[in-house]
């Protein structure tokens, strides 16, 4: 995923540099300009799509190492301790420690 990400952030950043910095007037005037009369730069999309995917990622990493432990023992809290086995036609509560398989 990162390598899609930096080929096509590449991609922007190089055509900027190339069509925008060393070739301004290669292109007409009508095209590649906004309304004020300035040529279309995507340095700064290149930049928030890095920023954004890095942003991302930290916050991934974070919430995956912040508490996965306490949770999964919160979880384990919750389950039972005891059973209903029903031995003969009658329920009998008993520990989940004296349950075996057959």
């Amino acid at each position: 995923m990162f390598t899609l990400i930096g080929i096509g952030a590449g991609a922007a950043w190089i055509f900027s540099v190339i069509w925008n910095v060393y070739f301004p007037d290669f292109f007409p005037p009508i095209q590649f300009k906004n309304r004020i009369g300035c040529r279309t730069c995507i340095f700064e999309a290149a930049t928030v799509i890095l920023t954004l995917v890095l942003l991302g990622s930290l916050l991934e990493k974070q919430g995956l190492t912040a508490k996965p432990n306490s949770a999964v023992k919160e979880l384990l809290k919750l389950a039972p301790n005891k059973a209903i086995v029903v031995k003969r036609w009658v329920e009998v509560e008993v520990s989940i420690d004296e349950i075996k398989l057959r």
